[in-house]
This record gives C-alpha cells, structure tokens and sequence, in this order.
C-alpha cells in the first residue's frame, strides 16, 4: 500500500514538470523586461545549456522527484530568459530620434483601421524625404482624419509629421515605445492632409511581395465577408475573419471594448483555435481516405 502511495506520488509529480516549467518560463520572461540593463545574451544561453545538461545527468542518478522538479523550474526560468534575448537580437528597428516636421513619406499601406478621429494606418516605409536610408524606419504609423481613398497594398505619398514612438508619462506605467520597438514601428505621427496613390508598383524584394500580397488578401477577405454577412453583422464577422476592423462602427467597437470583449477583434487564440480546428477536420478526413494509413 505504501509503494503504491509513492507511485501515485511521483505520477502526480511528473504530470506537474510541464506546468512548472510553463510558469518558470513565464517568470524568467517576465524578469528579463524588468531588467534596467540588457544581459549577456551568450551567458544566459550557456547557463539554460548547462541546467539542461544537469537536469539530464541527475536524471540518471535518480534522485528525488522534488529535486528533479526545482531543476525544471530553473530550466523555465532559464528559457524564458533566453526567449527574451533572442527576441531582442533578432529585431533591428530603426527609430527616429526626435519629432520631423512635416515631410513627403512614401510606402505601401499593410493595414488601414479606424480610429476616434480619421483612420489609423500603418505603413511600409519606402523613403522619407531628409533621412538617409539607415536612419529611415521601415514601419510607422499614421493619423488620417480625412476621408482615404486608398486601400491596403497600394503606395502612397503622404506629407505627414513624424515623431518617435512615445515614452511612459509615469514611472512603470504602460510602455508604447517598448512595444512599438519590437513590433518594428519606428515612427508614429499624422498626416496633413490625404495620403495620394503614387507610380511605383509592388515592392521588390520577395519578402515585401509577400507581406504585400497577405495584406491586400485580408482586404478582400474582409470586404467579401462584410458584403455577404449583412449590413448590422458584416463589420464583425469581418473583424473575426481577417482582423480588420475597418468595416465596424466606432460605436459597436466601444461596446465591445465595454463588455470585455475586445480581445476577440485581434488576431489570437480565437483564430488560431478555428484555423487549428479547420486544418484538423482537413487532415482527418484526407487521412480516412488513406486505407494503409486509417
């Protein structure tokens, strides 16, 4: 009865490594933005190596599952740190360093949202008239109040003022520069005026090609989806669909803001659970008809 009870035991103690190491993970991120100064990203990456290494040597040595347990919340804590770093490595934003007056803008828009005043849109920087080409950010995001009248994957002039991405007004509150340098928004500001269709065509580069591609897609998806849902519904079942919530009233985006809801607008787990969902459904059914494989 009492090796059963120790079975049972160490069951309930190898179900909870994975838990533990999600909240070591979650905790060693978590650590690494509140850091003031940025580690030494070879030094957190050796010290994950060698937890892994000792985890797997004392494994051998069949010590007690605690042990084994606060080995693995080390390792989370470990990665979550190294997720850190490596997420800061790969950016490279470029961000202006203090507010330009206004100046010609040119790129390919990738979203177009509303806003309280006009729309929201994030560009694709081609060239800004003054910078040269290592100190002009390849993402900002502009104010339109006017009426537009271009769409995403077009390029456009804009003559608009930039400045850089706003700092905290309080110590430890939210941190919008933060968050914009790694989302790769260099610059935000507004557009004096309307943004007008320019000669030049697609990007050149594939990748751009690419983006460009996936952002007039979501377009037309949204479009599609708001024409054929319906006038009152059509704005929000394009918002679930494509994540663009240009066809929603400002008034029914409050509401959902009110309620809590907000959250569904954005491309998240939502989404990826339908997608997730759909692929599964896909893959079953091609598979059933696999007899070797069924």
């Amino acid at each position: 009865m009492q090796r059963f009870a120790l079975s049972i035991r160490l069951a309930h103690l190898q179900m909870s490594a994975p838990v533990l190491f999600a909240i070591g993970m979650l905790t060693g991120a978590a650590w690494y933005f509140s850091l003031r100064f940025e580690p030494h990203h070879v030094l957190v990456y050796a010290i994950l190596f060698a937890l892994i290494i000792a985890w797997r040597a004392l494994a051998r040595l069949q010590l007690a599952a605690e042990v084994s347990l606060g080995l693995i919340v080390l390792i989370g804590i470990a990665a979550g740190l190294s997720a850190g770093c490596f997420a800061t490595s790969r950016v490279n934003t470029v961000t202006i360093e203090r507010e330009m007056p206004p100046v010609w803008l040119e790129g390919w828009i990738e979203k177009a949202l509303p806003a309280d005043r006009g729309t929201r849109l994030e560009l694709r920087v081609h060239a800004v008239d003054g910078l040269a080409k290592d100190e002009t950010p390849t993402h900002v995001r502009l104010t339109h109040i006017l009426d537009l009248n271009t769409e995403p994957g077009r390029f456009v002039r804009c003559w608009a003022v930039l400045r850089p991405p706003p700092a905290p007004v309080l110590v430890d509150d939210y941190a919008f520069d933060k968050q914009a340098w790694y989302q790769g928004l260099g610059a935000v500001g507004y557009v004096q005026g309307r943004c007008r269709g320019a000669v030049l065509g697609a990007p050149h580069s594939l990748t751009d090609r690419g983006l460009n591609w996936i952002s007039v897609s979501r377009r037309q998806l949204a479009r599609y989806v708001n024409e054929h849902a319906g006038a009152r519904a059509g704005g929000f079942a394009a918002a679930l669909a494509s994540g663009d919530r240009s066809f929603m009233a400002m008034d029914d985006q409050d509401a959902l803001r009110g309620a809590g809801l907000a959250h569904l607008l954005a491309i998240s787990g939502l989404h990826m659970g339908i997608v997730g969902g759909l692929v599964f459904l896909e893959v079953w059914r091609v598979v059933a008809c696999l007899e070797f494989v069924a």
